[in-house]
């Protein structure tokens, strides 16, 4: 096995030193691996990896390779392409990679097909061979995507564990600290006690020696008592003695007593519209949710005076987001993770959807808790969304499958959506509920009419992103994709192009994605536990990157009136934070 490695690894570094010398005419006229990564569709690090050996180059890298020297004005002589293709097949075919090897044997088998197509028998047993190669590479793909839903919980548990620690260790030092307070305050009390009694005494030792002095005649001009009390007396015996006699003065100042704990802030009151003012916003965070465990999904009632929240506690909770106050007791009934939450368009129903394999709508109208369990889900469900006149209800699947449900009848509408080989990770309705859009692990957004259940026009795609969350514009016009490799892209829906480049600021995978109510506002959250707001006109950030996140941010939501923003955490950071968006300066 050591000996196939370094064959592998020898075969590998022939065929990349191949390929760097076919490169450097062009990088001598000024060319970059930069300008090839663009042209092969791939990143700047996978050239670098082809180039050095460390991977091999396949076949479409190559021909894109090709196409580029020609551009740059060096074509490659068909000897050179010959050459560079049997260093390539060798190499593939000796890497110690089972990925690599794979792409040579499916274009050796695709050589021996064409070769021998007269032979019925081998056709057929070459058939099946390479349909059970695409199956176990499909069953691979899966116990790839559970072991990284598993190793992500994993890392939840431990941030959650630290976060508990943590949280433990400030209570103690807050306690520890406001003891110390009490025991200060208390000795200040002590001695001002102490004080008191030292004046006591000696008033009463005046008093009695005025008691003991003979009486006075009435010509004799004598003073007062007051005034011979004030003679030898603190500032509070005479303040008490003047006032006694008539004379004006002050109340006399009393010591108050100090206090280690803020009073709690008064509920703010719903933030009105705001007439128009361009100044820049300055995001403040005026509530912090707290929640026992990692939050994985928010969403706002349509009338704004719900706030719900669920993720790894396994229940939602809803909450007042103007006072911060949770509203009744949480909702139980999924047994893991809750993924996603959604309001239908009257705001009497809840859906949410998670690991658990379940779907639940609940009746917020119910004077107690009910739901009601969607069944036929064979794996877990990532997101759900009602549809704008409440008819439907979209589940994303982990099945590779979308399903249309009817949110009266609680049945399913029609069969599945199939169109993606990977998991579904996101599905949204347009704004006039014409379009669905899905998307996924499989790199591509998926266009459907929900009456009709087909599709409408070209997928959208990129060649090297998978993608975790979609959202409409308020319009339309546009939709927003989140993606793996930190980017979130626009699209035109009348051309089904990009429009323009990438929104490119996070440093990690972008989980979320929200359009503001008027459509003039991107929210962004990812991996990089930062939130960042767009201005969609100058496609620019409208301020910093929003850092009050410890951990990972894995969802957005803008209130229907566009005055506060909700971005839940994760991992370490368990709370849910509430932005004030009118928040501005001149």
């Amino acid at each position: 096995m050591a000996g196939d490695d370094q064959q592998g690894t020898q075969e590998a570094a022939a065929y990349a030193a191949k390929l760097r010398a076919a490169l450097q005419p062009a990088l001598d006229q000024g060319a970059t691996q930069r300008d090839l990564a663009t042209a092969a569709h791939v990143v700047p690090s996978t050239v670098s990896r082809y180039l050095s050996g460390e991977r091999v180059a396949p076949a479409p890298f190559l021909k894109e390779f090709g196409t580029f020297l020609e551009g740059c004005g060096f074509p490659l002589p068909q000897e050179d392409l010959t050459e560079l293709t049997a260093l390539r097949r060798k190499a593939q075919k000796a890497s110690p990679r089972p990925d690599t090897r794979v792409l040579y044997w499916i274009e050796e088998v695709e050589r021996v097909t064409a070769d021998h197509t007269r032979s019925e028998e081998r056709h057929r047993a070459t058939h099946k061979e390479l349909t059970e190669l695409a199956d176990q590479l499909s069953e691979l793909q899966r116990e790839f995507d559970d072991a990284l839903v598993r190793a992500e919980a994993a890392e939840a548990e431990r941030d959650e564990a630290r976060a508990r620690a943590g949280e433990q260790h400030r209570q103690l030092v807050h306690a520890r600290d406001y003891t110390r307070q009490i025991e200060s305050e208390l000795a200040q009390r002590q001695d001002e006690v102490r004080q008191l009694r030292r004046e006591v005494t000696v008033l009463r030792g005046q008093v009695e020696r005025l008691r003991d002095e003979p009486a006075s005649s009435p010509e004799q001009n004598v003073p007062g008592i007051a005034t011979q009390v004030t003679a030898g007396v603190s500032p509070v015996a005479h303040s008490t003695a003047k006032a006694q006699d008539g004379g004006e003065t002050k109340s006399p100042r009393v010591p108050q007593r100090s206090s280690s704990r803020p009073l709690p802030a008064p509920p703010a009151p719903r933030p009105a519209k705001t007439d128009g003012n361009s100044a820049p916003i300055r995001p403040r965070v005026i509530r912090s949710l707290a929640h026992p465990r990692a939050v994985r999904a928010v969403a706002f009632s349509p009338d704004g005076g719900l706030l719900a929240t669920a993720g790894r506690e396994k229940k939602v909770r809803l909450w007042d987001p103007y006072t911060g106050m949770q509203v009744g007791e949480a909702l139980n009934g999924h047994t893991d993770t809750v993924l996603g939450v959604a309001f239908s368009p009257d705001g009497d129903l809840l859906a949410t959807a998670g690991v658990d394999k379940t779907v639940r709508l609940w009746d917020l109208r119910a004077p107690k808790q009910t739901s009601y369990r969607l069944t036929t889900h064979e794996r877990l469900v990532y997101a759900v969304a009602f549809s704008p006149d409440g008819d439907l209800l979209a589940t994303a699947e982990g099945d590779k499958t979308v399903q249309l449900w009817n949110p009266r009848t609680r049945k399913q509408v029609g069969g599945p959506l199939t169109a993606h080989t990977g998991e579904v990770y996101a599905v949204a309705f347009s704004p006039n509920g014409d379009l669905l859009a899905t998307a996924g692990v499989d790199k591509t957004v998926h266009l459907w009419n929900p009456r009709t259940r087909k599709q409408v026009g070209d997928q959208l795609t990129t060649a090297s992103n998978r993608f975790y969350a979609v959202a409409f514009s308020p319009d339309g016009e546009l939709l927003a994709t989140a993606s793996h490799y930190g980017t979130v892209r626009l699209w035109d829906l009348s051309t089904r192009k990009s429009v323009g480049a990438p929104l490119a600021a996070h440093t990690g995978q972008v989980r979320a994605v929200a359009f503001s109510p008027d459509g003039q506002l991107l929210a962004t959250a990812g991996r990089d536990k930062t939130v960042r707001l767009w201005n969609l006109r100058t496609r620019k950030q409208v301020v910093g990157p929003l850092t009050v996140h410890t951990g990972q941010v894995r969802a957005v939501a803008f209130s229907p009136n566009g005055d506060l923003l909700a971005t839940a955490g994760g991992g370490r950071d368990t709370n849910v934070r509430l932005w004030n968006l009118r928040t501005r300066t001149e």
